[in-house]
């Protein structure tokens, strides 16, 4: 079990990071800050790398709910495009022609 910080605690972060996050927040990253954000958004405040089982069971809560966001993360960097375009397709079809309720 992880001993120490608490899953909870504030994650560590350099200014180098916060300058990262913002500019990708502007929409004016550069090609490293853009890869620096992402790096400290899913090892950092996601913790996707570290062992989430914690002394009880609360803490274990909150770390595996900051592993869920990074593992959704992960899905989209890696997934088949294609088969998001189809499920999007099926799913527009769905909804046009049905009243809202």
């Amino acid at each position: 079990m992880k001993k120490g910080i608490a899953a909870d605690a504030p994650v560590r972060a350099e200014l180098a990071d916060a300058h990262a996050l913002r500019a990708l927040r502007r929409g004016a990253a550069t090609p490293e800050q853009q890869q620096r954000a992402l790096d400290w958004i899913l090892t950092g405040a996601c913790d996707v790398a570290g062992f989430q089982w914690r002394e009880s069971a609360r803490e274990t809560d909150f770390a595996l709910g900051r592993l869920f966001v990074g593992k959704q993360i992960g899905r989209l960097l890696t997934c088949d495009l294609s088969g998001l375009r189809r499920q999007q397709h099926v799913d527009s079809q769905n909804t046009t022609g049905t009243s809202a309720r």
